[in-house]
């Protein structure tokens, strides 16, 4: 043939044999292959969430890094990848010496992001030495913002609590804030037993021991307290006693109640002509 394809290194020439038969020699041509370049292995974490970034090593100086789809991820000349979309894709390292080049690849992986975790739970405005259990949507982990890494958690004190939720891949991601109050703002309620009205006996100028009754109250957190200001003697006419109700939380409430005093009549026999 007129040409030849070399594969080894050594020395190569050519005869040729023209139409009379005379043979001709060429001088010799020195033909060099060179062995590739052994490069190692791409070392590093290959799976990534994204939006992060990874550092790719390897231990053979002066490669060239590459990405087989920049869509997924990109990887910089000192090997950082940095996640862009889910995906898997090939970093590639080329080495080039004497002309010959040396690739080896390694598959990467990008990891979607969880979903943003919901919560759920209530009544998350309640009284002081209650609590309220919320809970997180399911996950491989959770991680709460008061350091609790259950799916629930049991919360008695006002403030705003957050989960975070990883996934299988390493991969999380953060909820909203849910506020949490721990007050009682709302005053209890009463009501104020009947007015009383009582007529003296026996020429008393005042009545004593006279039975008020009992007001009828309530309250979203308990109450600690009913009194009055009911004097020990109620003298004639109308007294105005007030009823006082006071919640665990010093929330108060008032109604008043009547006790009326009047003296009995007084039945004049006898001759009642004075002339």
């Amino acid at each position: 043939t007129t040409s030849v394809t070399a594969t080894a290194s050594g020395f190569y020439r050519a005869f040729v044999t023209d139409a009379s038969g005379c043979i001709s020699l060429s001088f010799n041509t020195s033909v060099t292959v060179n062995a590739l370049t052994v490069v190692p292995a791409i070392a590093g974490t290959k799976s990534l969430c994204l939006g992060l970034t990874t550092q790719l090593t390897n231990t053979y100086p002066n490669g060239v890094w590459s990405s087989s789809d920049d869509a997924v991820a990109t990887i910089d000349a000192v090997g950082l990848v940095t996640a862009v979309s889910a995906g898997t894709i090939n970093i590639s390292y080329a080495v080039t010496v004497n002309g010959c080049t040396t690739i080896v690849t390694a598959g990467v992986t990008v990891n979607a992001l969880p979903a943003i975790p919901t919560i759920t739970g209530g009544p998350i405005v309640f009284c002081p030495g209650g609590s309220v259990t919320l809970t997180s949507s399911p996950s491989a982990s959770w991680l709460w913002s008061n350091g609790a890494n259950t799916q629930s958690v049991t919360i008695n004190n006002t403030g705003n609590y957050s989960v975070t939720v990883t996934d299988l891949h390493g991969c999380s991601k953060i909820s909203a804030a849910t506020p949490v109050t721990v007050q009682d703002i709302v005053p209890p309620t009463i009501t104020s037993p009947a007015n009383i009205s009582v007529s003296l006996v026996n020429g008393n100028c005042a009545a004593s021991g006279i039975a008020l009754g009992t007001p009828t109250v309530a309250d979203n957190c308990g109450v600690a307290s009913v009194t009055n200001d009911a004097p020990p003697l109620f003298p004639m006419g109308t007294t105005t006693v007030s009823w006082t109700v006071k919640d665990n939380s010093n929330n108060m409430a008032t109604a008043t109640q009547t006790v009326t005093i009047t003296s009995p009549e007084i039945n004049i026999t006898g001759n009642t002509n004075l002339g």
